[in-house]
Order: C-alpha cells, then structure tokens, then sequence
C-alpha cells in the first residue's frame, strides 16, 4: 500500500490555488454606496427600529441620530435625536450604540449608550419618540 505524503511543492501549489480562487472572488466584489444622496459625520452604528416603518436610523459619534426612509433615491432625512452636549466625543468615545425596545412600535422605548464627563462615565440611557412626530424624540422623555 503506498501512503501518500505532501511535500512541500505540493502546498505550495495548493496555497497558490487557493490564493488565486479568494484574489478572483475579491475582483468579482464591488462596493455600492447604499445612499448616494445623503452624507453623514462619522457614523457608528445602523439600525431598524422593527416597527414596519422601513426607516434607516444612523447613529453619528458625535451625538446624533438621524433618520430617513429606506430608499436608495432617498434625499430627505431628518435628525431623529441631538445630544451633542451631553456626549463627551473624540477617540473612542461618543454616541456609540442605539438599541430599539422590542416593543418599541406600542411603546416607543429606544436606549442609547454613549460617554459624558463630569464626572467621566459610561451612560446607558431610556429615550421615547414624540407623540406627535414619529420622527423626532421627546427629548424630555429620559
């Protein structure tokens, strides 16, 4: 019985196989600019609140959160909630998270992560939207 054994030719020719077959796979891949008419200040997060609104919500580092329908024609968009005051921005830091409660269509509940200073923390804070306009957060809800 003979037992086959991989010399070192025969990596590397698989090694060179394989390199070909992802550099081919990486050509076929394109990027798309998913909203070409609208434009946003270092965006750290992407969301759907799950509510069938098909709306987009983008989190912006430096306290903002803007929202807009999904539609790649879209040109409108709206600024769902601004706390750049209270977010301590820069680095790392900032509005860095945006999580919709799963009840959020009945209730209206959203939470947001973010740091502030004075004193230096880590805020975990509750946010509900306007009564009036599905579009904007009453900032007075915390």
């Amino acid at each position: 019985m003979r037992k086959k054994i991989f010399n070192l030719q025969n990596l590397l020719f698989v090694f060179l196989y394989l390199v070909s077959t992802s550099l081919s796979t990486i050509a076929q891949t394109s990027i798309v600019e998913a909203f070409p008419n609208l434009s946003f200040a270092r965006p750290v997060d992407i969301q759907n609140a799950g509510d069938n609104s098909d709306r987009i919500f983008i989190v912006e580092q430096a306290g903002r959160i803007i929202v807009f329908q999904n539609n790649e024609e879209e040109t409108n968009s709206t600024i769902f909630l601004d706390i750049k005051e209270q977010v301590n921005f820069g680095g790392e830091q900032g509005l860095l998270g945006l999580a919709f409660h799963p009840n959020y269509k009945t209730n209206g509940y959203f939470f947001l992560n973010y740091t502030a200073s004075n004193p230096k923390r880590t805020v975990i804070a509750r946010f509900t939207v306007s009564d009036n306009d599905s579009n904007i957060v009453d900032i007075n809800s915390k």
